[in-house]
């Protein structure tokens, strides 16, 4: 992933974590430019850890896709996809 410029787009990306429990995410969609620091904010139960945790793999999106730089990041290994990544809580 080295050569990646890192843009990191989230396509109405949907997750629950029970069916039953109904979707933590629905339809989220945003795009992080290169070099850019972002804050997920929100009161508890928002979703912030989801969203983190889908990036990082752990889970994978109900409904659409997460792209670094327009390839979806299944397509990478957890292990370059972590590597690449740096979060601070």
């Amino acid at each position: 992933m080295s050569s990646l410029s890192g843009r990191v787009t989230f396509e109405d990306v949907g997750f629950a974590y029970e069916a039953e429990a109904g979707k933590v995410l629905c339809g989220m969609s945003f795009d992080i430019e290169p070099g850019s620091s972002i804050a997920l904010v929100g009161v508890s139960g928002a979703g912030k850890t989801t969203v983190t945790n889908l990036f990082a793999r752990l889970y994978d999106p109900q409904g659409d896709s997460i792209l670094v730089d327009g390839e979806d990041i299944t397509e990478f290994t957890l292990k370059s996809l972590r590597d690449s990544t740096t979060f601070v809580p």
